[in-house]
């Protein structure tokens, strides 16, 4: 499958038809190559497993099935990020489906001809919360005293689709979380040279709050709209990681493409993208908020904590 860059687009999650299933199943990674009028050329399918073991030949063969009963699909294809055992290899040569592999990449770039690097550490700068942090929930509406106790009982959390929130069940937690999300937008607002790194400065940041989850007090709801912390602030300073990776196709010793991948606290992850196909090199970047999403992104190829006290 070949486009343009400017006509391919990524999407994670995406739901594909199953025909023998006749139902939508989930697809890790499709990649849609569009015409210049925008109709589209072909779309490919890539599962990615990351077992801690190579894949074995039942792997290969359940994955292959699933991708060869989507019609929709005109590229398939596997990356493993532990390997493959060889009559695994045999398996998704019989099945017509591409084997990849995602493998720790030389720190000097070997495998680029047109890039070279050397791994050196940086330092990241994050806004901590120091000591007690006061919560205010939902301050521009007068909380009701009958529901005061209850918030403060750290009470269940649901979504609006009456559905438990992944990763924080109870509302304490939902707090916390969210609780970086408030210094990370004080991040963008202040210069380190605000706050020098040993001092402490007094915040006070909104977070509004999507998705109307909500806390149930009988048979009413009480949504929670926007949180309000309040507290003691400083920078930390700690050395990043960096990740290198590169994806090789079984059987050629030639790399496709290789990233170094950095996390930046409230920015997200970012890397360097070198590809051998059209020797490119590329920076990429992935937003916080994209990254909480089920689908991280659909777009064109080219483009210490302190203790919390809730105020009800």
């Amino acid at each position: 499958m070949s486009a343009e860059p400017d006509g391919v687009e990524i999407e994670l999650g995406s739901m594909v038809t199953d025909t023998a299933a006749q139902e939508e199943r989930d697809v890790d990674i499709t990649v849609t190559a569009r015409n210049p009028d925008r109709s589209v050329f072909g779309v490919g399918g890539v599962e990615v497993k990351a077992h801690s073991r190579p894949l074995d030949s039942t792997h290969v063969e359940q994955l292959a099935c699933k991708l060869n009963d989507m019609p929709s699909l005109s590229h398939r294809a596997i990356v493993s990020a532990s390997g493959y055992y060889e009559p695994a290899v045999r398996k998704g040569e019989k099945h017509g489906v591409d084997l990849l592999e995602l493998k720790e990449w030389d720190q000097r770039a070997k495998g680029f001809d047109h890039f070279k690097a050397e791994c050196v550490p940086f330092v990241v700068r994050r806004l901590e919360w120091i000591g007690e942090v006061a919560v205010h929930v939902n301050p521009r509406v007068r909380i009701a005293e009958s529901d005061r106790p209850l918030l403060l009982s750290n009470p269940p959390i649901w979504r609006a689709d009456d559905d438990r929130i992944p990763l924080a069940p109870d509302f304490l937690t939902f707090v916390r979380r969210l609780q970086q999300q408030a210094a990370n937008q004080l991040m963008k607002q202040w210069e380190p040279a605000v706050v020098s790194p040993n001092d402490v400065k007094r915040a006070r940041v909104a977070v509004q709050v999507a998705d109307a989850p909500f806390v149930r007090a009988g048979d009413r709801r009480i949504i929670v709209k926007e949180l309000v912390y309040e507290g003691g602030v400083r920078w930390r300073e700690e050395l990043g990681e960096t990740k290198y990776k590169v994806l090789q196709r079984i059987g050629d010793a030639r790399p496709l493409a290789g990233c170094c991948v950095f996390e930046v606290p409230g920015w997200g992850l970012c890397g360097l993208m070198v590809s051998n196909a059209d020797r490119d090199i590329r920076f990429v970047h992935v937003p916080v908020m994209e990254r909480n999403r089920r689908k991280i992104f659909r777009r064109p190829l080219i483009d210490r904590t302190g203790q919390v006290t809730p105020i009800i």
